[in-house]
């Protein structure tokens, strides 16, 4: 089993200096780490009932986003780990438990964070030896905020 921290940030300042032609802004910004920190923890699980396709398995403590994923809406973790799998070629089943305490939708970047915990976690369960450029690429595809 692989634990990774996914701490929030606080915004101390920020500037909004234009708009891309991709919809997205140019930002200035300082931002300060803090203790708060959703945990995510990951394992590999028994690949038998997937008939040969890559499971992932993702437990969460949080009525809302519990809500959100039984409505079918995938989760930005569910989101990193497939990225992740695709980028690498390494196709095998996992869970992945995420304890939230950073609140949802308060700017603290917390789901941002917890998707890079997943692929930190994911390049350490794998032993897949991926660089942090590596990592920040695949981040980028799975969105920004």
């Amino acid at each position: 089993m692989v634990v990774e921290q996914a701490y929030a940030k606080i915004n101390l300042s920020l500037d909004v200096c234009g708009r891309r032609p991709n919809g997205y802004h140019d930002v200035r910004m300082i931002m300060q780490s803090i203790d708060l920190h959703d945990t995510v923890s990951l394992a590999l699980i028994d690949d038998a009932m997937s008939c040969g396709e890559a499971r992932i398995e993702l437990v969460m403590d949080n009525e809302e986003l519990k809500c959100e994923a039984a409505s079918g809406k995938d989760n930005i973790i569910t989101k990193a780990a497939k990225a992740f799998m695709e980028y690498t070629g390494i196709h095998k089943s996992v869970q992945i438990k995420l304890e939230k305490r950073i609140p949802i939708a308060a700017g603290m970047a917390g789901g941002s964070t917890d998707a890079a915990a997943t692929l930190r976690g994911l390049n350490r369960l794998f032993e897949a030896g991926l660089t942090d450029e590596e990592l920040e690429k695949i981040g980028v595809t799975i969105g920004a905020d």
